[in-house]
């Protein structure tokens, strides 16, 4: 069961990060709010996702920490590399 949930885990959260990344750098997004809401985004599904597949009655939606991680997740995300996001390809030269 472990291995079951580690693999949806890093499929829930592996491939949406990707597509979020992929997207930052093509369309030069650098916003502190857009790597947060996406992580929080996917917080919210990966723990849907997750309840759904454990739970026989179906996915339940309330607030809990995989939305607040994700959050954070994403900020940390931006804080590391996301503010740079795009800058090669849009030929801006900046002093960091």
């Amino acid at each position: 069961m472990a291995l079951l949930i580690f693999l949806v885990t890093s499929v829930l959260t592996g491939f949406p990060a990707a597509a979020v990344i992929w997207l930052s750098e093509r369309f030069a997004i650098r916003s502190i709010w857009f790597f947060g809401g996406a992580g929080a985004l996917m917080g919210t599904l990966g723990q849907a996702g997750l309840t759904g597949l454990l739970n026989k009655a179906g996915p339940t939606f309330f607030p809990s920490v995989f939305v607040v991680a994700g959050f954070v997740a994403g900020m940390v995300y931006w804080r590391v590399a996301g503010r740079h996001a795009g800058r090669d390809a849009s030929g801006e030269v900046t002093q960091d």
